[in-house]
């Protein structure tokens, strides 16, 4: 997807199911641990919330392009559930055929039968959280499957017909070797996803893993470790034909994910559900993170906002860096000046020459340890992914 769509109008539907059945060690997304009846009232205001955004011009308007049940773990839902959701979301907005349509799934909700219901209904694209392929580690992130359980799924996804299948990984999981996480993307390969995404392991606030370690319980992976194991998925991945297109993204031939390419191409998204977060350039909202706050909105036929704000131009800009930077392509320099009036090399030189993106003679170097500079677009190289914090950190 080229992010240069100027008369191209593409928007994302994201449906936030905030249900586990157990909370990882790592996670500080909005998710609980529910009842049933809790989940039977979550859906009936979800499906509230689904009527009263379609009455809002500018979001009944737009071409969805991909439609994303994320979480938590939708999974739990029933798949008669999921398609009644899907069928008042195409009665209530345009969704574009042949649109993206992706659930979020855990190894240990899930069987075959479920996934043929699934494809049944008009899911498309499954993304399988499966984290890691070994025992100890699932334990200690306190995943509920186990090395099987992940190897099973894999397979019954593909036996149901799914041809677009997602695997998430996690590395620089504590104790984690090299020769471990190269043996997790061996076995990830062994079933031949069309995506893979690898996420290093971070340590988020109010999470059990930044408990455990404040209280020395565990330590995080040394930062060299994490260097080398990201590298090595890097190098393994593309040997085996799979597409660098996104810092943490890996994809066969096609198979890029549509719907998070909205997100770094700062393209529209409507976000349903608790803690869901929208986009309509350049207004931001979220709803509630409180499934409380989130019914008593919607029954009184109130969207369930929390907040609201409008980027400046600056914020806009900066935005665009950052989102651009994660991508394969980089940043267009034609589109910028056209978004914002200004030549970027000019606007930024101050922080291009301590990037060494200019050589002593103030000329633009064609590649650079951390950059590279080729037909319009700036980007970072594997190198400059490794460290993308830092450099996005020196725009701002």
């Amino acid at each position: 997807m080229e992010c240069f769509t100027e008369s191209i109008v593409m928007a994302g539907l994201y449906i936030h199911i905030p249900f586990c059945r157990r909370k990882c060690l790592y996670c500080n997304f909005f998710s609980k641990v529910a009842s049933a009846a809790e989940m039977k009232t979550y859906l009936a205001d979800l499906n509230q919330e689904i009527f009263l955004r379609s009455r809002q011009k500018e979001w009944a308007e737009l071409n969805y392009t991909s439609v994303y049940f994320g979480g938590g773990t939708p999974s739990l839902l029933l798949p008669e559930e999921i398609a009644h959701l899907l069928n008042n979301l195409r009665q209530c907005f345009s969704i574009s055929p042949p649109s993206e349509i992706t659930l979020e799934v855990n190894p240990d909700t899930v069987n075959r039968e479920q996934f043929i219901a699934l494809r049944e209904i008009g899911i498309n694209r499954i993304n399988i959280g499966i984290q890691s392929f070994q025992s100890r580690e699932l334990k200690l992130l306190q995943r509920i499957h186990d090395e099987q359980r992940a190897k099973q799924c894999l397979l019954e996804a593909r036996l149901a017909g799914f041809k677009n299948i997602g695997v998430d990984l996690i590395f620089g999981i504590p104790g984690q070797r090299l020769a471990d996480w190269q043996t997790n993307l061996s076995q990830a390969l062994e079933f031949y996803p069309e995506h893979i995404a690898t996420y290093g392991l971070t340590m988020e606030e109010n999470t059990p893993l930044a408990r455990a370690v404040k209280t020395g319980g565990l330590s995080l992976c040394p930062e060299e470790n994490e260097r080398q194991m990201y590298l090595a998925a890097h190098s393994l991945l593309n040997a085996a034909g799979y597409e660098h297109y996104e810092i943490s993204n890996f994809a066969r031939s096609t198979f890029r994910s549509q719907h998070n390419q909205l997100y770094w191409c700062g393209e529209k998204y409507l976000g349903l559900g608790a803690s869901a977060h929208s986009f309509l350039g350049p207004t931001r909202s979220w709803n509630f993170a409180d499934l409380r706050q989130y019914h008593q909105r919607l029954i009184r036929h109130q969207l369930p906002i929390q907040a609201t704000e409008q980027l400046t131009r600056e914020q806009q800009m900066l935005e665009f860096i950052l989102l651009g930077f994660r991508r394969k392509e980089g940043i267009s320099m034609v589109e910028f000046e056209c978004r914002f009036k200004l030549n970027f090399f000019k606007y930024y030189q101050a922080v291009l020459e301590k990037l060494g993106v200019f050589n002593k003679k103030g000329k633009i170097r064609s590649h650079s340890q951390l950059l590279e500079y080729e037909h319009d677009y700036l980007r970072l190289t594997v190198e400059g992914f490794l460290v993308y914090d830092e450099i996005c950190a020196q725009f701002v």
